[in-house]
């Protein structure tokens, strides 16, 4: 398996997201799914755990509460609050899981309280 040496990392408004070679780890607040777990019940998560992808992450970029992960090969995955349509999947459901935005490869991503960026 091929494994990213990126390093990066990002903080949402209670929440935090590492990523070290392709392994991409959160913790804080996970009331609205941001930690990427699937326990958006869980008010707060103090310690990193791994969040569950499919393929060796790249970079990440964090909103208010939500987060976006470019994996090495350009696809790009949200998580978290999806009130005004933020993690670009065509609906304003939120996600406690990672799911595929509705956009072409990327390589960089960028966010805001209530917005994504990707380029």
């Amino acid at each position: 398996v091929h494994r990213a040496r990126s390093r990066a990392l990002a903080a949402g408004l209670q929440h935090f997201v590492v990523v070290r070679d392709g392994m991409a780890h959160s913790w804080g607040a996970a009331t609205s799914g941001q930690l990427g777990r699937g326990s958006p019940a869980e008010r707060f998560h103090p310690i990193p755990t791994p969040v569950p992808m499919s393929a060796p992450v790249a970079t990440v970029a964090c909103g208010g509460d939500h987060s976006v992960l470019i994996t090495v090969d350009g696809t790009v995955f949200a998580f978290g609050r999806n009130s005004d349509g933020q993690l670009g999947t065509g609906s304003n459901r939120d996600s406690p899981r990672p799911v595929a935005m509705h956009v072409t490869q990327a390589a960089q991503a960028a966010c805001g309280a209530d917005h994504s960026l990707v380029l």
